[in-house]
This record gives structure tokens, sequence and C-alpha cells, in this order.
């Protein structure tokens, strides 16, 4: 077993005041040039600084941190973003998460290797905002990565799957001329070869595997999907309509898928420029390609209006897509109002959601839809039959554009049942509503509700974020894991990734 060293990984990181984030990358080769890296900007006085990416097709801001690659994903946070106007040092504590299902920074597989991770300034910070020479001030050392010499800041350790490593604090000396300045980094990581490691058979990327009641599909480091289970209406997207009791390859050609969501019928997935494909059953319009028969689409098909989405939420018989920036759209069958639209129609393109407000998340369930916007508030639309969406009462009817939650001030997560919903708030309280029957609210009764009630724990577990102060320290444990910041969950909801879909 031996190890190899991955150049040229584009951190697609977004650092915004203090918190920071990124999407999924990919190790590249530093012969390509600067395209491949991420550009990053600093606002001194505002203390907050900024990434996005490069390469084509992707553009910048968060649709280039999202969707910044496949293959290999890692994952920066940063805290205590700011300017020392005494010393003229701009800083940010960073620390990075590995979000692959290997340990990575090891040749082993256990032991942290010299160098382990790696991330390079590219080029010398350039001044775009008033007069002075910026440079790096505490670099851990100078090597080569697309030229000699440059700077970086290393890691050693060994982080396996989802962990998150301690903290290392960047320096910038900034003289007080400067107000902005940019910069161009990327990502070297030893890791051990995956030959060596993992058993023969399919190996999937963490948390990129959904399944529904009859199929099930994943994706493989290449961004390549496989599905199986029943193939009927052309699910498994491989071209046929018949049973697969192993994986097989989705028909997806030159496409890099980057995450995938099955529903009852049929499946979409998102490649790495932000388009979304869909194959399965076509009824009412489900799979957003302008058509609303129900035939089988066995292969993936476009979803139609040209948009760029960072992810995807699958009902039974709709589909939802948030765009980088939060605006929802769905499409598909419209009864009840589950589309959010502002009326009934089933449609076969994607319509915009009709509200102001900007989702991080969403779940679309049987007949209706959630979300939580930016700020953390949760909103439904769809039936209201059993009180479903929340709205403090369990009048039947619908609501055809989003509706607050009422009673719960922030959520972290949400989920929409076919009768019922659920949600995780930032501290861990789980809060449910809807048909109570069969005691499916857990709140110890089988009332039927339409205000959230919380779920009684006995030993007073949280859900989700783990315990504050045991997390603090950026200690992770079993049943710890380390709070995010609402930029963060924005992040990890749109991406679906992170420890049991933590956003």
């Amino acid at each position: 077993m031996f190890g190899r060293r991955l150049w040229g990984v584009p951190v697609a990181a977004l650092l915004l005041a203090g918190c920071g984030e990124d999407g999924p990358v990919a190790p590249r080769q530093p012969a390509g040039g600067a395209e491949q890296l991420l550009s990053c900007q600093v606002d001194v006085r505002a203390g907050a600084l900024s990434c996005g990416g490069q390469e084509a097709g992707l553009g910048g801001g968060a649709l280039g941190v999202i969707l910044g690659g496949q293959g290999v994903y890692v994952h920066l946070t940063s805290n205590n973003v700011g300017y020392d106007e005494a010393t003229e040092v701009f800083s940010a504590e960073v620390a990075i998460r590995n979000l692959v299902n290997q340990v990575i920074g090891t040749t082993d597989g256990s032991t942290p290797a010299v160098g382990g991770i790696r991330i390079f300034f590219v080029n010398d910070p350039v001044t775009t905002g008033g007069t002075g020479d910026v440079t790096v001030r505490n670099a851990d050392g100078t090597g080569d990565f697309t030229a000699t010499g440059q700077p970086y800041f290393e890691y050693e350790q060994a982080l396996g799957p989802g962990r998150t490593s301690l903290s290392r604090k960047w320096e910038w000396n900034v003289p007080s001329t400067v107000t902005e300045f940019s910069f161009l980094v990327g990502v070297s990581v030893e890791v051990a070869d995956q030959a060596g490691l993992q058993p023969a058979g399919f190996d999937f990327i963490a948390q990129t595997i959904d399944t529904d009641s009859l199929h099930t599909c994943a994706l493989d480091y290449s961004g390549q999907a496989w599905c199986w289970g029943s193939g009927g209406s052309g699910r498994l997207g491989n071209g046929a309509t018949t049973q697969q009791s192993t994986p097989v390859a989705v028909e997806q050609g030159s496409l890099r898928f980057v995450s995938i969501d099955t529903g009852k019928d049929h499946t979409c997935a998102l490649t790495d420029t932000g388009d979304m494909y869909c194959w399965g059953r076509g009824y009412e319009g489900r799979l957003g390609n302008g058509s609303r028969e129900d035939v089988p689409v066995p292969t993936p098909t476009p979803v139609l209006g040209g948009h760029k989405f960072s992810s995807m939420y699958i009902g039974q018989n709709h589909t939802c897509a948030l765009t980088p920036d939060g605006e929802a759209w769905c499409w598909g069958l419209g009864g009840h109002g589950r589309l959010g639209i502002g009326r009934i129609d089933t449609i076969s393109v994607p319509e915009p959601v009709a509200t102001n407000e900007r989702f991080s998340t969403l779940s679309a369930g049987t007949f209706h839809t959630c979300g939580i916007t930016l700020e953390g508030k949760g909103y439904c639309w769809g039936t209201n039959a059993n009180g479903k969406l929340g709205v403090g009462h369990t009048t039947s009817g619908y609501y055809t554009s989003p509706e607050e939650i009422v009673g719960v001030d922030e959520f972290a997560s949400l989920v929409a049942g076919s009768d019922h919903t659920c949600g995780v708030t930032p501290d861990g309280k789980v809060y449910c509503w809807g048909n109570g029957a069969n005691g499916r609210l857990g709140n110890g009764s089988t009332t039927t509700t339409g205000t959230p009630t919380q779920v009684s724990i006995s030993n007073a577990i949280a859900f989700l974020n783990g315990a504050p102060e045991s997390c603090a320290a950026g200690a992770e444990t079993g049943s710890c894991f380390p709070r995010h910041s609402l930029a963060e969950r924005i992040i990890l909801a749109a991406r679906r990734i992170g420890p049991d879909n933590l956003s």
C-alpha cells in the first residue's frame, strides 16, 4: 500500500465576515494554470473574505463555491476574521473539514503525513483598493505548486471522513492605506492509495447516496451515477426498464454529477456546472423536460429553462430546486398547491415559487413542500389537511404560496412527509406537527395539531448539532458534531453533504 499527493485541488471556499464554507473540490493538474484555482477578494475594513471559482462553466460567487469540482471533497471554515489597525495585520482562523469517505492527510490511512494537507497561495496578494503591498505574514513554508517558492499553510493531521482539523490562524501584513486585496489559492492533499484501502466493489462518495421505496442511486468518485432496484418507468437511468439487483451505470455520457436524489418513480441529478437532469416516469411534468406524458424516460434528460441549480428536492409527483442565491423553483403535479407558484396548475418546466424569500434548503413531501429561509425561518405550502403546514390550525384547504410556520423562531432542518412535518432547531430540539395518528408526532399523544409541538425526549438528547458546550472547542464524537453558522448551513444544505445532512 502506498500513498499519493493530489495536486492542484481548488479550494472552493466562501468566507464571510467571520464564518466560511466551501463546496466540493477535485484533484487537478497544476499545468492547467490559474483557471483551475479560486480567486479570493478581501475587504479589509469590513473584515470580509470571499472566494469564487474561475473554471469555465462554473462562474464565480455561490455557484463556484457550491459546485467547485468533483472527486476529493473538502470544506473550509473560518472564524475571527478581521483587521487589527494597531499592528496592520489582517487575519482569519481557518480549519479544514474532510467530506471524503476515506482518510486524508495521510499515506497509510492513519498516520499524519508530513505536509499532509497544504493550502497554497498561488500568487502574491494583489492590492485592488488603496495603495501599498500586501504579504502573507505567517506562512508555514514555501513550496512548488503551480510555480516555485509559493507560500502555504500546512495541516499535519490525518482527517477521517467528516472530521475537522484544528484551526490555523492565517495572517497578512496589510498597510493602513490598503482597503482591498486579492489572491489565488489551491490545495494539495496526501491520500492513501485507493486500491490498498478500499474493498473490491463500488466505492461511493460519502453522503451522495439516496433511496426511495423502489430503487437506490449513488455517485462514485468520478461523478458517475449508479442505480439499482426496480427499473420500471426507467427510474434507473440505464436505458432499460428491467429490475437490477446490483448497481448499473446511468447512461450520462460525459456528464459529471455532484449530487443525486430519488423519488418513487423518478430520479434527478445535478452536474458540476449546475445543470439538472431527470429520468424515470414523466407523469404530470415531474421531469421538467416540457412533457406531461406518462411514459418512461430511461436516460437523463435536461430540465428545461437554462437554470443553474445548487440543490434539488424530489416529491412523489413534483420536483423542486434551489438556485445558488436561494431562489426556489418547482414543477410537476400542481394539485393542492404543492408547487407554491401561486396557483394549482400542473407544469412541465420550472417556475419560481411565489415569494421574495430566499431558502437554504427545501423538503418536497407528497402533498406539500417546506423550506428554511436564509435567516432560518420555516415556511410550508400545499395542502393543510391535518395541519401539516404548521400554520396554527388544522382547517383543510391549500396554500399556493409559502406560509410561515408558527411557534418556532428558527429551524436548522425540515422534513415534509405525507401527512405530517418535523423540524430541528439549531440547538437540537425536535418539533413535529400534522396528523398525530399512531403517535407519529412523538409528543406523547395521538392528537392532530397544526402547531409545532416539541418531541418528548426523556434523556434530553440534542439532535443534529450536538451540545454547544461540548463542541465549542472543535471536539467531535459520535454524539457531538460542530455547530454551524447560518452561512455554513446554507452551503451544507445546498450540497446536501456533511454528517447526517447537517444543514
